[in-house]
Formats: structure tokens, C-alpha cells, sequence
């Protein structure tokens, strides 16, 4: 089983994702199901958890996420361990970012087309 680390801080940095869908990042095109579904660990885990402390969101998260509902922008900012960092292992490193460019276009194409039309 692999781990990596989601950080989405609720009720901030993705109110306005939130709004649209309490349950954005759990339901069947949610970004931490659809890790979680690859066989990803994440944290949180399960709806509800807290998060870590040590991972409260970059500038990028808080300038560009909080609650920017009127222009649609939202920020949801990822850290992976560092064994899936390692250039060492090339093809782990290639495997993550496929899936997580995956990942990424399901749960945002939702969202792409409820705020296009």
C-alpha cells in the first residue's frame, strides 16, 4: 500500500468547493476517494478526520483558495512522502503523477462544467 499525504483544510481554503458539494472531495469523484481508490493513503482519511497540524497550507492555499467563490478559484495544495519524491525510483515517480493527473481531471471536470453552463 502506498501513502501520501492530502492536505485540504475544510471550511477554508475550499468553502466556496464546499458550497457546491459538502461532500467535494469524498463522493464517487472526489479527490481524496479517488486516491484512496488507487490505493493511496491519505490524510485526512475518512470524512470527519482532522487534519495534521504541520500541514496548515502555503501562500498559494491561502491566497488563492479562501472562499474566492465568485471567480470559481479554489486551492487544494498536496504533499507526498518523500519515498514517492525520489528520482531513484522513476517509475514510482512516473505512476504517481499519471495518477494524480487522473485524479485531478475527474474531480475538477464537475466542477468545470457546473460553473460553464
Amino acid at each position: 500500500m502506498n501513502t501520501m499525504m492530502e492536505y485540504q483544510k475544510q471550511g477554508s481554503t475550499i468553502c466556496g468547493l464546499l458550497e457546491l458539494n459538502d461532500k467535494a472531495l469524498w463522493d464517487d469523484t472526489g479527490l481524496i476517494k479517488l486516491l484512496k481508490d488507487r490505493g493511496y493513503k491519505t490524510c485526512p482519511n475518512e470524512i470527519g478526520d482532522d487534519e495534521l497540524s504541520k500541514l496548515d497550507g502555503g501562500t498559494t492555499v491561502r491566497n488563492y483558495g479562501c472562499c474566492n467563490v465568485n471567480q470559481r478559484v479554489e486551492a487544494i495544495q498536496c504533499e507526498f512522502a518523500p519515498k514517492f519524491r525520489s528520482e531513484d525510483d522513476l517509475p514510482k515517480l512516473e505512476k504517481l503523477a499519471r495518477d494524480m493527473a487522473e485524479c485531478i481531471f475527474t474531480f475538477v471536470t464537475r466542477y468545470i462544467s457546473e460553473t460553464n453552463s
